[in-house]
């Protein structure tokens, strides 16, 4: 059986090079780490002003406009890339740069300056501590990207049944540095940026900062038990990734499935995935009225039923009420001792 394959993923492209022209990993997980830090902070930020739709419809322009750019960019950098190795640092400047200017005219099409300039003072330490931990997940992603070979084996496994069901002319090859899959005429190696693993570690350090936060308001088990089905469903949408960039690479296009969609567009959906899984456990996992619960019970074995005490409210209105008394009191003596003067 003979495979056309335009194999565009080479494996003598040195992997840094794709790390290095991607979304900043540094500034989108400081972003969702600044969430889950913040989020409380964040209910009491105002609303930000209303801005002109033409400012609004311009700024979405030049987004647009820009973002074209900026993927052709990345289209070139796919085809040459032994001519961007010659001058590493020229296009990684380049591509900075243009990232840049691609996020900058979507972030002030809805946001005001000095609405941002206000956001940044008032978060401030906040911000930091998300850099900080964002660069320490960096570390904690690459210590555990030594075991990748194992999650890109059962990646590989699951997108491969999952194609057969769609389609006939799917193989699998496995090799000792990663296993392959052909379909159609296009084909890839499972390397260690599909395994899963920056998915997993994302999701582990998000949720790990969440319970550190909220430890006093969540019940144990419940968060362990959530720690393990997000993991587990982290990696499960890596591989719905995975199966998404043979369908899309085979019947679409290859230089967008192995370029933009695999660099950066996991990012996103795990981004997306941690904030919706958060927004619908916390609930759950929270022990609010549990903890009142507890409290209570344990004071009634310790002490008994205590009868309670007044409100203040109660007692405040009976002395405004006493005081209220002995003023008019006094008033109706000091007319009277006035009349009885005239007289």
């Amino acid at each position: 059986m003979k495979l056309n394959v335009d194999f565009t993923f080479k494996p003598d492209i040195p992997s840094e090079l794709f790390l290095l022209f991607r979304i900043p990993l540094i500034f989108l997980i400081s972003s969702l780490v600044f969430y889950v830090i913040a989020r409380r902070k964040l209910l009491a930020v105002r609303k930000p002003d209303s801005i002109p739709r033409i400012r609004t419809i311009l700024f979405v322009l030049m987004n647009l406009m820009m973002y074209l750019v900026f993927f052709k960019f990345n289209v070139f950098l796919q085809k040459n890339p032994l001519v961007v190795m010659e001058s590493k640092l020229f296009y990684a400047l380049t591509w900075y740069l243009l990232f840049f200017l691609t996020v900058t005219p979507a972030v002030l099409a809805f946001f005001k300056y000095q609405y941002l300039k206000d956001f940044a003072k008032k978060f401030k330490y906040e911000i930091l501590i998300s850099v900080i931990i964002a660069v320490i997940f960096r570390y904690i992603y690459y210590f555990l990207s030594l075991s990748w070979k194992f999650f890109s084996g059962t990646v590989a496994y699951f997108v491969y049944y999952l194609l057969k069901i769609t389609y006939s002319d799917v193989v699998l090859l496995e090799s000792v540095g990663s296993p392959t899959i052909y379909l159609k005429n296009f084909g890839a190696r499972i390397f260690y940026q599909c395994s899963g693993i920056e998915g997993m570690s994302l999701f582990i350090t998000l949720f790990l900062i969440l319970i550190i936060i909220e430890w006093n308001r969540i019940v144990k088990w419940k968060a362990l038990y959530l720690l393990f089905l997000g993991t587990l469903g982290a990696f499960l949408l890596n591989t719905l990734r995975v199966y998404f960039i043979f369908i899309i690479g085979s019947e679409f296009s290859k230089e967008f499935a192995l370029g933009f969609f695999h660099s950066n567009v996991g990012w996103i959906l795990f981004s997306v995935y941690f904030i919706v899984f958060e927004l619908l456990t916390i609930n759950w996992m929270s022990t609010r009225v549990d903890h009142k619960v507890k409290h209570l019970k344990k004071r009634i074995k310790k002490h008994g039923v205590k009868h309670k005490r007044k409100p203040i409210k109660k007692t405040a209105k009976k002395v405004t009420k006493k005081s209220t008394k002995k003023t008019t009191k006094r008033a109706k003596k000091k007319v009277v001792k006035k009349t009885s003067k005239k007289k």
